[in-house]
């Protein structure tokens, strides 16, 4: 197996770049680092883990040196590989904070304490505004409420006192004259 820590598919399959891809040294590989090969063996020098992940990478680079145009893209821009070596992250080269971020955090501490006051002092102001505005709405609602009855009292007064008087106007009246008086007013 190739002995560099990040090998390429060139590594993998022992070929050159100069040289045509030859199928020969794939096969080989595929064989000796086929999952299946080791799953029934006795030698347990490699693990399951690494059995599999060097049989994927012979597949490929078999894919890649195989096919002309992955071939290239790979010789020209290193595409299709995905085994490549990964990209060094802020972990790996920087430390993990900066002589400015205690003075970041402090700030935006602070900041985010304002701004909870600031929501805290907006919730409670909105929650006296609602609760007067109800109450307003609570009085203005029982003004009218009483207006209205009210107002049906004096109409339920006025028509039971005119009915009184006319009952009072017919009262001494025949029947004959009650019915004509009764049809002259529907006319």
């Amino acid at each position: 197996w190739p002995s560099t820590h990040d090998p390429s598919p060139y590594d993998v399959l022992r070929q050159s770049r100069s040289t045509p891809y030859s199928k020969h040294n794939f096969t080989e590989l595929a064989k000796l680092y086929h999952p299946d090969r080791h799953q029934f063996s006795t030698d347990q020098s490699l693990s399951a883990e690494v059995v599999i992940e060097r049989f994927c990478m012979i597949m490929d680079a078999h894919n890649i040196l195989s096919d002309p145009v992955k071939r290239q893209a790979y010789d020209a821009n290193g595409i299709g590989w995905r085994f490549a070596p990964k990209p060094i992250t802020r972990t790996d080269q920087w430390p993990a904070k900066e002589p400015y971020d205690d003075q970041y955090d402090d700030q935006h501490n602070k900041n985010q304490e304002e701004v909870f006051v600031w929501k805290l002092g907006s919730a409670v102001t909105m929650l006296l505004l609602i609760a007067v505005t109800s109450w307003l709405q609570l009085m203005r609602a029982t003004k009218m409420s009483r207006e209205a009855a009210l107002a049906h009292h004096k109409i339920h007064q006025a028509v039971s006192e005119e009915l009184r008087k006319l009952y009072e106007e017919t009262a001494s009246l025949s029947k004959e004259d009650r019915i004509r008086r009764f049809l002259g007013h529907r006319e």
